[in-house]
Order: structure tokens, then C-alpha cells, then sequence
């Protein structure tokens, strides 16, 4: 299993942008670590697969910027990076979790050594 690693997916996330077919299987696996659908995507991005059209989005092609295009940049740029914040937000919330029981571990360790100081002074 792969573990998340910042400057290994701002790297990957670099190449999905530029360059996708040049994505490594390490690459994907950074993207597989945060979220396995962008592990998906990336590996379609590097074997240069493309969703099919519909019937409803070819009639948009017409326009300027289609709706497919602007699902694609989000996709491609906002959805990662989306997914990257909620990965660390978890991390975070569970170390502050960790922590919090280590503060309350500490509490009731003082609090005994407290009581035995007490006992013992008496």
C-alpha cells in the first residue's frame, strides 16, 4: 500500500496536467492513496483514454467552452486537489483525536501522582 507523500503528488499531479501518458505506476498509486477514483483517472490519463461523448454533449460542442470542458478542468485540476485536503483533513482529525487522549491520559496520571503525594505526606 502506498502512502501519501506531498511532493510526490504535487510531482504525479504535474505530469496528469502536462504530460499524462508519462505517469508512472507510482505516480498513480500517489493518486490511488488519496482517493482510488483519481487512481482510475490517472491511468486512463496515461494510456490516452478518453470517456465517450453523448448524445447531449455533442450537441454542446458547438459552444465556446462546453460543459464537458469545464467538468474536465475541474476534474483534472480542483477534484484532486479537493480530495488531498479532505486526505490530510482526516489524518488530522484523527491525530487530534490521538491527542486528546494522550492529554487525558496525562491528566489522570497527574491527577494519581497527585493523590499519592497527598498520601504519602500524611
Amino acid at each position: 500500500m502506498t502512502v501519501y507523500n506531498k511532493a510526490a503528488f504535487d510531482a504525479a499531479h504535474t505530469k496528469f496536467l502536462e504530460a499524462p501518458t508519462t505517469l508512472t505506476d507510482d505516480d498513480i498509486a500517489q493518486f490511488a492513496a488519496v482517493l482510488p477514483k483519481l487512481g482510475d483517472r490517472a491511468r486512463a490519463r496515461q494510456q490516452n483514454l478518453v470517456a465517450a461523448e453523448t448524445a447531449d454533449e455533442r450537441k454542446l460542442l458547438d459552444s465556446r467552452a462546453t460543459r464537458r470542458d469545464m467538468m474536465q478542468g475541474f476534474e483534472d485540476v480542483i477534484f484532486p486537489l479537493l480530495a488531498v485536503h479532505q486526505y490530510k483533513r482526516d489524518q488530522l482529525e484523527a491525530q487530534i483525536v490521538q491527542l486528546g487522549r494522550q492529554v487525558e491520559d496525562l491528566k489522570s496520571e497527574v491527577n494519581y501522582l497527585t493523590w499519592a503525594r497527598q498520601e504519602t505526606a500524611k
